[in-house]
């Protein structure tokens, strides 16, 4: 659903179940684009999904409460799942710390585990300073980059893009993975060009190896027909399960010395407390 100053959306018509688009979108925008789109959006389809661009208008009918509703329940349902877990699990929690001796592996919490299990691979300054930095300046520099195309509010303006991030997806799970199975012998042997400084053997080198595969896969949308937004969510999805990749490596595949074991088999998971 596109957030322009009258957004509304078709009233009864062919049954279809909304898609949740909306909602996506003030989870990762966060509250302040939340009461934003709340404010600017007219309209959803009851038992129906948002109305593209340019389609024929019908009867419309007030996002408030017809998908208010809806995102509320479900985010109700969400919480007294989360509450119900929390009351009947318990936490498997490692012995009390101790100031005098760190548990080995000393693994970050789990959402930071991408970052740690990328310091492993990567110069120190460059996994935990200019990487997140530069991620972070292309989520914010993301609306730009998408401007003047139309949004349909549904997920991927069509079937071609959703290929396109489903390939992107399945190529970066592959390509992240190799990665780590192939430097993991290499780390523990000495440098393959000894004479670069280590920033850039190890720092800028891999970071300018990964800028050009999010090129390529922007580049080969492109040329697979689909639109410049369709490119961007194509990379956008590259970068994001390649991340995901790295942090269920560190998660469930480091073990003592942080060394690559088989998964699920370097005993207790997730960080330290």
């Amino acid at each position: 659903m596109t957030y322009t100053d009258e957004k509304k959306v078709r009233g009864r018509g062919d049954g279809r179940e909304s898609k949740g688009a909306q909602a996506s979108h003030e989870v990762v925008f966060g509250l302040r684009y939340a009461c934003q789109a709340m404010r600017q959006v007219g309209g959803v389809l009851p038992g129906g999904e948002a109305a593209a661009p340019g389609a024929p208008r019908g009867a419309l009918l007030p996002a408030a409460p017809h998908l208010v509703l809806r995102e509320g329940a479900a985010a109700l349902v969400t919480i007294a799942a989360v509450l119900l877990l929390a009351a009947t699990t318990e936490a498997p929690l490692l012995a009390q710390a101790s100031t005098g001796m760190s548990p080995d592996p000393a693994k970050a919490p789990w959402f930071l585990l991408g970052v740690q299990e990328l310091l492993v691979h990567v110069h120190p300054t460059f996994g935990a300073v200019i990487w997140p930095a530069l991620t972070g300046l292309l989520l914010v520099a993301l609306p730009a980059l998408a401007r003047g195309e139309p949004s349909s509010g549904a997920w991927f303006q069509s079937r071609r893009g959703a290929r396109l991030v489903l390939r992107s997806a399945v190529a970066a799970a592959v390509v992240t993975a190799a990665a780590v199975l192939v430097d993991e012998p290499l780390r523990h042997r000495p440098p393959l060009l000894p004479l670069l400084p280590a920033w850039i053997r190890s720092g800028l080198l891999p970071l300018l190896g990964a800028g050009a595969l999010v090129a390529f896969v922007v580049r080969l949308g492109r040329r697979r027909g689909g639109s410049r937004l369709e490119a961007i969510q194509a990379a956008f999805a590259f970068a994001l399960v390649g991340l995901a990749v790295l942090t269920l490596t560190g998660l469930v595949a480091r073990g003592p010395g942080m060394a690559l074991v088989a998964p699920f088999t370097a005993g207790e998971l997730g960080g330290t407390p």
